[in-house]
């Protein structure tokens, strides 16, 4: 499929990301036939998570990440 016009990156905060990867993230996007490019993302990530998930190594990060939190923004 090609596009009669350049994808346009968001002017966000989320725009940090470089144009290669908004690139990437847009034909992930277009894959998983997903309604934006941050549920395409959630989605590669939730799958990486799964696939690490025998990893003893990754699942103490993740529970040390977790146990840490997020910052309120």
């Amino acid at each position: 499929m090609m596009l009669t016009q350049a994808m346009k990156i968001p002017k966000s905060g989320a725009s940090r990301l470089s144009t290669d990867t908004w690139i990437e993230a847009e034909a992930l996007r277009r894959y998983r036939q997903a309604d934006s490019v941050r549920k395409a993302i959630e989605a590669e990530i939730a799958a990486a998570v799964s696939r690490h998930m025998t990893d003893e190594k990754f699942v103490e990060l993740l529970r040390q990440v977790r146990a840490e939190g997020v910052e309120a923004s």
